[in-house]
């Protein structure tokens, strides 16, 4: 056993036996929802077979919403009540989806700890709402016009590419083969580790995003990654929501990033693309593609006559 590994051990025997020396006083075990969530962040982070992509995501709903709101309670008092209220107060959160799932998963661990008899039911108010929508062209046109460097590029990359954000945040230049004179295209090696579903794939690069990261190399960016980290070029830049939700407030546009994505999947489906081979590209299955992202657009059901 690794040193962090004992060290994680011993965290949750301590937590336990806190637990079970208040159930033998009568008392209700009371455990902060910041220590255990920080217990079973350790654990969830340290597991080899998650790529980096989801332990990112997890750990910033932890630390980021999830400690900042619940911290300080024990685990037994978070309801469905305060979670709601907790909606109601927050401004930052578009969807609150992977919020909840995040709750959820660290109070059901807790539970199977022996640390929280019950995990309560919280509702969902993202699910009877319409999940996102097809952009128009000037609407995508007004959010690059607000965009700030180095954002307005990576926004052109997820719109172009229809790729998962995080998944192109992960690119490197080694990764990609240019165009050569036997060769009419650039592609794209995307390696497991930064795939969501853990599977490597070689896709084509759009035309014109393949011309201006060759620019964009040329000139040298100093990072062995296609879009580093503003204050760390040793690093991806992984966060985009601030800057994505400032540029949308300025241009009086109101969208999601994955919009992008359901703008790509709707405009190939309107162009006759087969679905099976748009789910390949994007390491998607047919079946989230009908359920998420495939929508109605008024431009596409006009093109099947035309």
């Amino acid at each position: 056993m690794s040193n962090d590994e004992a060290v994680r051990a011993l965290q949750r025997q301590m937590l336990k036996l806190t637990a079970d020396l208040n159930r033998m006083a009568g008392d209700t075990p009371v455990i902060l929802f910041k220590d255990w969530a920080e217990t079973y962040l350790a654990r969830k982070l340290a597991r080899p077979k998650l790529s980096t992509s989801t332990k990112v995501s997890f750990e910033n709903q932890i630390r980021r919403h999830l400690i900042p709101r619940f911290g300080a309670l024990p685990l037994g008092k978070i309801n469905n009540t305060i979670w709601l209220q907790w909606i109601e107060e927050e401004k930052g959160i578009t969807k609150f989806f992977n919020a909840r799932k995040g709750l959820v998963e660290t109070l059901r661990a807790a539970q199977e700890e022996g640390l929280l008899d019950k995990v309560p039911h919280f509702d969902n108010p993202d699910e009877y709402e319409p999940v996102g929508r097809v952009l128009l062209l000037e609407e995508i046109y007004k959010i690059f016009r607000k965009a700030t460097r180095p954002f307005r590029l990576i926004f052109y990359a997820f719109w172009k590419m229809g790729c998962r954000p995080r998944e192109i945040l992960q690119w490197r230049w080694s990764m990609i083969d240019w165009a050569t004179p036997g060769r009419s295209m650039a592609y794209i090696r995307i390696p497991k580790e930064i795939s969501k579903n853990r599977r490597a794939r070689t896709v084509p690069l759009d035309p014109d995003l393949a011309a201006y990261l060759k620019e964009r190399l040329e000139r040298g960016n100093g990072s062995a990654f296609v879009f580093p980290k503003r204050t760390d070029f040793n690093k991806p830049q992984l966060s985009y929501q601030s800057a994505w939700t400032t540029a949308c407030r300025k241009a009086g546009v109101r969208a999601m990033v994955y919009d992008f994505r359901r703008t790509f999947i709707t405009r190939a489906a309107a162009a006759g693309k087969s679905m099976d081979f748009v789910a390949k590209f994007l390491d998607t299955s047919t079946a989230m593609i009908r359920r998420f992202y495939l929508k109605d657009d008024q431009d596409a059901m006009e093109g099947l006559f035309k």
